[in-house]
């Protein structure tokens, strides 16, 4: 049964502090994952399971490439405590290893998820067993954390700003793999040379610039109702089994519940920049933006892009689009002077073929003259 894990905790390591990357844990669990979900499994569990399955079918039917799938984990390690984060609240999970401490063997965690009655058991999706009672070192992919963290952060910031001084709703957001914007969508029609989007930005990277503090507290589920100054969720908040809830709290801007990790201060986002709009259902808008290294990454492409077009073209960057503006009517311009050339070979050379006295001599001097 679950109360056999009741030393185990609700609010995870990686949740009172998302800064902690490392930690020493002792396994408390460890099974082959199909034996935790004969076990412990839930309806809702089983469920979601079956959804995954669906999606995995319909990317294996989009996927053109040859390349070996992946070899599924087989085991699911439950520890006494984690800096690993499971999935949810929209924020992938984190990867990263287990080591040993009296052998220093490394094994990589593949996957984490909440599993179980209520979510409260955490496995670390493994290919090699740990057996129970073993002393370990925790060490997560800092940078995914990080990545995930900022842009998940960002988010929070973008809302708060967007529905405070907008009165824009978030109706979902998306935090996208690390090579691609995230979104957050946005109640009502916004495009990117709105002026009032350009000052929600302009706002959300003030914020960063004062660097306001962004800090975890942890209520029970009367002090949470209670509480006036939490922005509840649109859909409802998803509670689970646990007794505590988390919210997060940016200074004297938002307080939102939330299971995800975040900064502990703004500046640690560096900038926030929003990069294209997107048209979603009933009139609302995607908002895709990025944050930190994305967004360094981004900005050197675009510079590279533009020093070799600045070459091409022999103009300074504020005279490109004003050059291949002039270069496309030119193209245009030519294209429609040939097709008019064309018309009037055609007509000529019909009235050349009719002639009586037309011969090859004559037709030969005719395309000699042309241009």
């Amino acid at each position: 049964s679950v109360e056999e894990f009741e030393s185990v905790p609700w609010i995870l390591a990686c949740q009172k502090d998302s800064y902690e990357f490392t930690k020493k844990a002792c396994v408390v669990k460890c099974y082959e994952i199909n034996e935790w979900k004969q076990l412990y499994s839930t309806s809702i569990e089983q469920e979601q399971e079956e959804a995954c399955k669906k999606k995995k079918k319909k990317k294996k039917k989009k996927s053109k490439t040859n390349e070996a799938e992946a070899v599924e984990p087989k085991y699911g390690i439950l520890l006494n405590d984690t800096v690993f984060f499971p999935e949810g609240g929209g924020q992938p999970c984190d990867t990263g290893e287990i080591v040993v401490t009296n052998t220093q063997e490394k094994i990589n965690v593949v996957n984490c998820q909440r599993f179980g009655p209520g979510g409260k058991l955490v496995l670390h999706y493994t290919h090699r067993a740990i057996p129970e009672g073993t002393e370990v070192a925790l060490n997560i992919n800092i940078e995914r954390r990080f990545d995930h963290m900022i842009h998940h952060s960002a988010q929070h910031l973008i809302t708060a700003v967007a529905l405070n001084t907008y009165n824009r709703q978030t109706l979902s957001w998306n935090l996208a793999p690390s090579d691609k914007p995230c979104y957050v969508e946005l109640s009502g029609k916004l495009r990117m040379e709105d002026d009032e989007l350009q000052l929600i930005e302009k706002d959300v990277n003030t914020c960063i610039r004062n660097n306001l503090s962004m800090m975890p507290s942890f209520y029970t589920h009367e002090e949470y109702e209670a509480n006036k100054n939490i922005r509840k969720a649109a859909k409802g908040l998803a509670l689970g089994g646990s007794p505590t809830i988390r919210v997060v709290k940016i200074e004297n801007l938002d307080e939102n519940a939330c299971c995800g990790t975040h900064v502990q201060h703004l500046k640690d986002l560096q900038a926030i920049k929003f990069v294209n709009t997107e048209k979603s259902k009933d009139g609302n808008t995607k908002v895709f933006y990025l944050t930190g290294e994305r967004l360094l990454k981004r900005s050197n492409i675009l510079e590279q892009n533009a020093k070799e077009i600045t070459s091409l073209l022999t103009c300074g960057i504020d005279k490109h689009t004003e050059s291949v503006a002039n270069l496309l009517q030119s193209q245009k311009d030519t294209n429609r002077a040939m097709k008019q050339l064309l018309k009037n070979f055609a007509a000529l050379s019909a009235n050349v073929a009719n002639h009586p006295e037309f011969n090859n001599e004559a037709c030969n001097i005719i395309y000699q003259h042309l241009p």
